[in-house]
């Protein structure tokens, strides 16, 4: 009953409902709230955001976060208002729709179902609407480490299905084109890939492909790009059967990606050769150095041996003088 009539205050007063914004988001926040405070709270940020927008627009990074809560209902009542507000132009949706595709693989099957039809609303709302935000949401998508790869393929998959007309699918191309990494991130290139592979290929969306070949051509690399333009090139055929100069860009895209790929097998076949030539060398230059080592200490060892015997024949003269000068005092004494 506090939250609702503080949310009603501030519903009065702009200057009211500015002062008390971070205790209603911090209350939000707070866990330990029961479900039903923080979903009254959710309810309440759409009227808030209705009657003041300019004072909730620095607060719209934390109304978005709210789709990522732990609680089901709270984050039910999330989309909902959300949905109501995009829908009704009272709220960017721009940087932050990707939060809300990730709902289209909720755990809550009726949240996953609200989150389709979002997207449903938002194809019929303008044309161009979905096809704007494709880029975003990829972009978003691909650098999310906690989205497993089949669950971004059935996002994209999903709202891909709106590209209808055949100028969006050749705009789309060539944007997509222009978005492989250049660093060579293999898990961007692959989601681009894929995107362009789920998109019914026309003929001037082959001709881009085709003229746009150098931005992207580096990305042939990786196996998995590769199968995925074999499809595009696959669907492209299929399309341009009947109208041989249409062939002939298919035949010269093919061409080129194949070029890419013989070379790139080359170049690794090179390296590794490189390679396992300096590892057999290191063996050799190991062998002649123990080699080298073993001859010095057998040269050292040899020296030793021959100076050993002039020592003992040195300690063995001076007996032997000894004795020569005895025997030669004796001769002396019995003369």
């Amino acid at each position: 009953a506090a939250t609702l009539a503080l949310t009603k205050l501030m519903c009065l007063d702009a200057k009211y409902c500015e002062q008390n914004l971070p205790i209603l988001f911090s209350m939000l926040a707070n866990k330990s709230n029961e479900t039903e405070i923080r979903s009254n709270i959710v309810i309440a940020l759409g009227d808030l955001v209705y009657r003041f927008p300019n004072k909730l627009e620095p607060w719209t990074k934390h109304i978005y976060q709210v789709l990522e809560d732990q609680d089901t209902k709270v984050r039910k009542h999330a989309l909902m208002v959300l949905s109501h507000l995009i829908l009704n132009d009272m709220l960017k949706v721009k940087g932050h729709v990707s939060r809300i595709a990730r709902l289209l693989l909720d755990s809550d099957k009726r949240t996953a179902s609200f989150a389709e039809l979002f997207f449903h609303e938002l194809s019929r709302k303008t044309a161009t609407t979905v096809y704007n935000l494709i880029p975003d949401i990829l972009s978003n998508l691909s650098n999310d480490a906690s989205l497993e790869e089949e669950g971004f393929r059935y996002i994209m998959q999903h709202i891909l299905a709106f590209i209808q007309r055949d100028k969006q699918t050749d705009g789309l191309i060539e944007k997509l084109c222009h978005r492989f990494d250049a660093c060579g991130e293999n898990r961007i290139n692959c989601n681009i890939a894929f995107c362009i592979s789920q998109l019914n290929v026309t003929e001037k969306g082959l001709k881009r492909l085709s003229e746009n070949f150098k931005h992207y051509k580096h990305v042939f690399e990786n196996e998995e790009v590769v199968a995925y333009f074999q499809l595009i090139l696959a669907k492209a055929k299929k399309v341009v059967a009947n109208k041989q100069n249409l062939k002939a860009a298919a035949d010269d895209l093919e061409s080129k990606i194949q070029t890419v790929v013989t070379e790139s097998s080359e170049a690794d076949a090179e390296n590794g050769g490189a390679e396992e030539g300096a590892d057999d060398a290191k063996p050799d230059n190991v062998g002649a150095k123990a080699e080298a080592e073993n001859q010095a200490s057998a040269g050292s060892t040899e020296k030793h041996h021959k100076s050993e015997p002039t020592t003992v024949q040195e300690t063995e003269t001076k007996p032997a003088r000894a004795l020569r000068s005895s025997s030669r005092f004796n001769k002396k004494t019995t003369a």
